[in-house]
């Protein structure tokens, strides 16, 4: 219209007016596409399979931590901290942070093949039933607790940001139990798991220059576990050949009087330390790694592991090498039907579900058989009876496990349930507390009001779960600087923590706010290393300042320019666990970053 009018009584003027009619008549189509939601780019997180074999023996070590001080005497919480130097000794507390961590630790630990399914149940079922004995306040469970007697340390406090921590990890645990139960019972991840501790066992043996050991034998050990048979019938074959060469690797090493507390930590060639080790970490609590080191400690922790895949192959697969004495040829007379059920189900292990829910097809195909089979079957008939009963005790195995894992998760949500957000929020302000002191029966005059903290972790969940209104997300402050070229969000104290600890639960969305936030923190984090002649990687961590007890002390350290913290720049403490947050945002960089840490001695026994 306004082109006609223009056409009609301005003729003169339509050259000029001509774009501007076209920019108009085009707007709504480039408001649209200013709005629309970027796609989504694939994040290509490749790397060569050095690098992957590097990270995972670092999994592994870590790991390490877990598996030799979370146990009965530790009433299956996890230990705050191990102090080597000085002292050689835990620290006996532990908070809800570190809880809601060892839990999704132990679902890692499947993922990677240390644990069975059996193993990850009930070590987090034991935990749990520890939980359900602690002290809490409105739910939450309190800031710490001394985890020989359970009792909380004082002042006893509720903190926003374990809370949110904790329910994160629940919430995490509940999917991740699910999907544990529904995902196959022995897959290639067991045997990942075999070679990461073979790994670590084959370095330290080198290191130690046992003699003794049979490194072709290892070699060829760790070749197997490299490239596991597809079929179920021959991974549990392989399984057992792997146990009888990994005892004997064991009873070897027993012998050998190279096996005391003596070789490095091993690791990856050039990279790693070889000093002293770490061991008797227990001494105030007893337990299995007193008095282990080196090879003799590794050899055990393959037997043990092997042992553990074997016991639940044992309980659960029994009837899948039942099935595999026969060929086909040998079943050929009860017809196709049962031919291709039992090649399909030989394939891969069932599911713990579908196990306890009978839900395994060639049983059925044989029962049906067995009960009209043709009388040129009849031979076969000792053996269909044999595979039906043994597949019966594995399904009540299986429902009996199904069931403490439903509890477990079951368990999971009423903990999470019971978690009262609200009363740490201060409707006003739209902001969370730091915290309410239980002791003193007062909500902290602190609040958490910027958007790059841990806490936003704890404020995403308490908005999913309709605990507060979204207003409360954007009531968070989001100040900015200019370091260089790069415009960044500002922390309180610049740390790697604060901007990518709640990534460890929380997704990140490709060129939004927290997604370009992180990646610039990393990026300047990476900057101030080389700057400094050190590695990168600068968070809140113990450093090298002694107590009276000769306790290192801890506290926040960061970037300068990122942090409004006055004073960071006066003392640069490097925090190894920093740069391992950053390995979904820059993983090459970070694996050369280990690297580096690990050339300057610090990788060891426990990561």
């Amino acid at each position: 219209i306004m082109g006609w009018a223009v056409q009609r009584w301005m003729p003169s003027n339509i050259f000029v007016a001509g774009p501007w009619l076209v920019l108009w008549f085009l707007s709504p189509l480039i408001g649209w596409l200013l709005t629309l939601r970027p796609h989504a780019r694939p994040q290509r997180l490749l790397l060569p399979e050095k690098d992957l074999r590097f990270l995972r023996k670092v999994a592994r070590r870590t790991w390490r931590y877990f598996s030799d001080f979370v146990g009965d005497d530790t009433s299956w919480l996890p230990p705050d901290n191990y102090q080597v130097s000085h002292k050689n000794q835990l620290a006996m507390r532990t908070s809800p942070t570190n809880i809601g961590f060892w839990m999704v630790s132990a679902l890692a630990a499947h993922d990677f093949g240390y644990l069975t399914v059996d193993q990850t149940i009930d070590k987090l079922t034991r935990t749990m039933e520890t939980i359900g004995r602690l002290e809490r306040y409105e739910g939450h469970l309190l800031n710490w607790y001394d985890i020989q007697t359970l009792t909380p340390l004082e002042p006893r406090y509720v903190s926003m940001v374990d809370s949110g921590n904790l329910l994160g990890a629940l919430w995490a645990l509940e999917h991740g139990l699910d999907e544990l139960m529904q995902g196959p019972m022995l897959d290639a991840k067991a045997f990942g798991g075999l070679r990461d501790a073979g790994e670590i066992l084959k370095q330290v043996v080198e290191e130690e220059g046992a003699s003794d050991l049979n490194a072709r034998g290892l070699d060829e050990l760790m070749r197997a576990c490299e490239a596991p048979p597809d079929r179920i019938a021959d991974a549990l074959r392989l399984l057992r050949r792997i146990d009888g060469s990994v005892k004997g690797l064991y009873r070897k090493r027993r012998k050998s009087p190279e096996g005391g507390p003596k070789g490095g930590a091993g690791g990856e060639a050039g990279d790693e330390p070889k000093g002293e080790p770490r061991g008797g970490a227990r001494d105030e609590v007893g337990g299995e790694a007193e008095g282990k080191a080196g090879a003799a400690y590794w050899a055990g922790q393959m037997e043990k592991q092997v042992s553990a895949w074997l016991e639940m192959a044992d309980r659960y697969l029994a009837w899948i090498e039942i099935i595999d004495e026969k060929t086909e040829e040998d079943i050929a007379s009860l017809g196709p039907d049962a031919v291709r059920a039992l090649r399909e189900n030989l394939h891969h292990a069932p599911s713990l579900r579908d196990l306890a829910d009978g839900n395994v097809g060639c049983i059925q195909t044989l029962q049906s058989i067995r009960e009209g089979a043709p009388s040129a079957a009849d031979p076969l008939f000792e053996w269909i009876d044999r595979l039906v009963q043994a597949f019966a005790n594995s399904k009540w195995l299986a429902g009996e496990m199904l069931a403490l894992g439903e509890r477990l998760i079951q368990g999971g949500r009423e903990l999470s349930e019971s978690i009262n957000m609200r009363f740490l929020y201060d409707s006003e302000r739209r902001l969370f507390s730091i915290g309410y002191n239980v002791s003193e029966g007062r909500l902290d005059s602190a609040y958490y009001d910027l958007l790059a903290s841990e806490a936003r972790l704890g404020s995403f969940v308490a908005i999913a779960r309709g605990d507060v209104s979204a207003e409360h997300w954007f009531s968070m402050s989001r100040p900015y600087g200019s370091i260089g070229r790069r415009r960044v969000l500002l922390s309180w104290t610049g740390s790697m923590f604060e901007y990518l600890m709640p990534l460890i639960l929380q997704r990140s969305y490709w060129n939004s706010l927290l997604d370009k936030a992180t990646r610039e923190a990393v990026a300047i984090h990476i900057a101030y290393g080389r700057k400094r002649h050190v590695p990168w990687g600068i968070s809140e961590s113990a450093f090298g300042d002694l107590d009276i007890n000769k306790t290192y002390q801890y506290k926040a350290f960061g970037v300068p320019k990122l942090g409004l913290k006055r004073g960071l720049e006066e003392e640069v403490v490097v925090a190894p666990y920093a740069a391992l947050l950053a390995v979904n945002i820059a993983p090459r960089e970070t694996v050369q970053n280990l690297r580096q840490m690990a050339r300057l001695g610090i990788l060891n026994d426990y990561g």
